[in-house]
């Protein structure tokens, strides 16, 4: 390694919704030093201050830096940085880079390693008498997300985001084509979909039920089916040997329906009727549990070239049980997102990405065309955005493949079950594995995760499950974070709503903040 590492750490006023949090006190480690600075009014100012003092250039990284810490060192970043979905995930300030963790460890610090504190020690008129403990608890953060960054670089080089390392692995192994923007739009919005969510039933309820999920899913199916790994492709109008792709008109059967619809505004599995595209493996899944009365075929691709990726995954994978073995979190979170990492990048669009620079307020715009502003911080920056000069894609054919591939194990699982409640991607929550083989440690197998006496199903991606003595056994509630009690009353009363105020801010790219109030009620 020969770029110098560190992180920054930021501590700020306790989340309170409608109020900006602000930082009173910044931590920097580089594996030798340790340097707060503590400062209720200016301690961004003295902590950029600091870093210019220092003689070498730092690659300097903060944990969910793009969404939180890189905004209050906005009006100091200059020239060119990298934006991805509004997060912020490399930046110049001063000789340095900042970088955000979070782009190549999508997970909670804690997963990994962190000290507990009460934050409530942090409010304003008591956290001087807590100074020693805050200190203590932010080097810690420090010292973790350092030991994570490192081995992060050791293992995998200097690669900016997860999905990159992990595409970058899988070339190591297997060979496979890149369309472009034609081939792109062919596949991607009638065959490539996300996961299967869907609550068959509602309400509260009052028996055993079990939460089976699969060991790994998407590395299984990427392991197991063969995808396109070609641009080259033959139409044609029944189903043959290298077909990849269907479209046909017919009728699904039974409550649980094979093929997706895309709606005006979402996904779902609610169509009786109608012609739907779906890859090989839905429509054999479909076959199988004779779920689908096919009218018509209208259309198939084949593709001439397919492959399993099984090398990357069996590498990985065992990589990863060993790292279990012995308790190395490090490398088994960072062999989990490889693993789970690369079927996204596959998808990836380059049309949602730019080049983006910042200036200084009164700064000339830049000279080369065509630049526009995204957003202006009056008196301080101005930001500027233009399209890529060249588009990357991967090839979306292999992405809808293996999204394809899981779609189509979890369907099986749902026909092989008994008193189905719920399904989401990987899992599904019924009274009973039916016919389910369970394993828990096999690739791709069954196992139960979780079993519950009483849950609260209100709709999708918000549910919660309690044991006997009504205590939490696992909960979902994705957009909000709402007491699973409160789940329960929603799922009770179809009237009911709960006003949830996120108490985190919402940073803007102009230096503003804004905070979210979601109402939450029952939706099926």
């Amino acid at each position: 390694m020969t770029k110098k590492l560190a992180v920054i750490d930021l501590e700020t006023d306790p989340f309170l919704h409608d109020r900006e949090p602000v930082p009173f006190v910044s931590g920097y480690y580089d594996g030798h030093i340790f340097k707060p600075i503590w400062d209720d009014s200016e301690c961004i100012s003295k902590t950029v201050a600091w870093l210019s003092s220092l003689t070498e250039p730092r690659i300097i990284y903060c944990h969910n830096g793009g969404k939180f810490d890189f905004y209050y060192f906005l009006h100091w970043i200059k020239a060119d940085l990298r934006i991805v979905n509004g997060r912020i995930i490399q930046a110049k300030l001063g000789q340095h880079e900042l970088r955000d963790s979070f782009a190549i460890m999508p997970f909670a610090l804690k997963q990994y390693k962190k000290d507990d504190i009460d934050y409530s020690k942090m409010e304003r008129d008591v956290r001087n008498r807590h100074r020693e403990e805050i200190l203590e608890y932010l080097r810690g953060d420090c010292v973790y997300l350092f030991e994570l960054v490192t081995a992060y670089w050791q293992e995998f080089g200097d690669v900016l985001t997860i999905g990159s390392a992990s595409m970058k692995q899988l070339k190591k192994f297997h060979k496979f084509s890149c369309g472009g923007k034609e081939y792109d739009e062919k596949f991607r919005k009638t065959f490539y979909f996300g996961g299967r969510v869907q609550a068959f039933r509602s309400g509260v309820l009052h028996e055993r039920l079990s939460v089976l999920d699969v060991n790994s899913m998407y590395p299984f199916v990427m392991k197991t089916y063969p995808h396109p790994i070609g641009t080259g492709f033959e139409v044609s109008k029944r189903i043959e040997r290298n077909t990849c792709f269907v479209v046909a008109t017919g009728y699904q059967h039974d409550e649980i329906k094979p093929f997706l619809s895309r709606g005006k505004d979402k996904l779902n599995y609610d169509l009786r009727g109608g012609t739907f595209g779906c890859t090989i493996h839905e429509w054999q899944a479909a076959e199988d549990t004779n779920s689908f009365h096919c009218l018509k075929i209208e259309k198939t691709y084949g593709f001439r070239n397919r492959d399993c990726f099984d090398t990357f995954v069996d590498h990985f994978y065992e990589g990863r049980l060993k790292a279990k073995a012995v308790n190395d979190k490090v490398h088994d979170l960072f062999y989990k997102f490889v693993l789970n990492s690369c079927y996204g990048k596959f998808a990836q669009n380059p049309e949602n990405y730019f080049e983006w620079m910042i200036t200084e307020f009164e700064a000339p715009p830049p000279s080369d065309p065509p630049w526009q502003m995204e957003a202006l911080c009056m008196y301080r920056y101005i930001l500027w955005k233009k399209p890529l000069k060249e588009f990357r894609y991967y090839n979306i054919a292999t992405a809808a493949s293996i999204t394809g591939a899981a779609r189509a194990v979890l369907l099986r699982g749902l026909y092989q079950v008994t008193g189905l409640a719920y399904c989401d991607t990987d899992s599904i929550i019924a009274r009973t594995s039916g016919k389910l083989e369970l394993n828990s440690e096999r690739l791709g197998a069954w196992k139960i995760e979780a079993t519950a006496d009483h849950a609260a199903i209100a709709g999708r991606k918000l549910y919660a499950l309690t044991d006997a003595n009504h205590k939490l056994v696992k909960q979902a509630s994705k957009g909000n974070h709402v007491d699973y009690r409160e789940i329960f009353r929603v799922a009770q009363d179809p009237n009911y709503e709960i006003v949830w105020d996120n108490p985190v801010p919402n940073f803007k790219l102009d230096g503003s903040t804004s905070f979210t109030s979601r109402r939450v009620r029952r939706t099926c």
